[in-house]
């Protein structure tokens, strides 16, 4: 059974978040310019404001970056499953030639591989109808493969 599915969920503030960061680095770039316009040049309350300033700006521009461009997704063909959760977690992939064992206990599947590692991909990060169609193409795969379910 083949399975590819973005469940990425959109944040609608993303692009939001991206806008005020860049004014924050504006503002940034604007206190320095302001401030070397000066006579005395940069003083204390000046870096105070810009390193402040940049702070705020990179964290919020990060924000935006991250979620807009970020992905999340989970697919399952006859080759390998594939799963990213959320848009912060890092991608996992496990090859079915590797998959010695799938322990399920309801919530989560635990694959033990032939190297003796395991993963396990836990349901309850998922929704109700991505979790239940995640299970079935592992199930439904694994049954074609030949691999045991306990």
């Amino acid at each position: 059974m083949f399975l590819n599915r973005n469940i990425k969920i959109p944040n609608k503030n993303a692009f939001y978040h991206l806008i005020i960061g860049l004014i924050f680095l504006g503002m940034a770039g604007w206190v320095a310019v302001e401030g070397m316009g000066k006579e005395k040049g940069i003083d204390h309350f000046d870096w105070v404001y810009i390193a402040l300033f940049s702070i705020v700006g990179v964290y919020f521009s990060a924000k935006g970056l991250s979620s807009i461009l970020r992905k999340a997704y989970i697919r399952v063909d006859n080759e390998k499953i594939e799963v990213k959760p959320d848009e912060k977690s890092k991608s996992e992939t496990i090859f079915w030639k590797d998959i010695q064992l799938i322990k399920s206990d309801g919530r989560n599947y635990e694959f033990i591989k032939k190297d003796n590692t395991s993963y396990t991909i836990r349901f309850s990060y998922y929704t109700y109808e991505n979790a239940y169609d995640l299970k079935e193409a592992i199930r439904k795969t694994a049954i074609n493969k030949g691999i045991k379910i306990k």
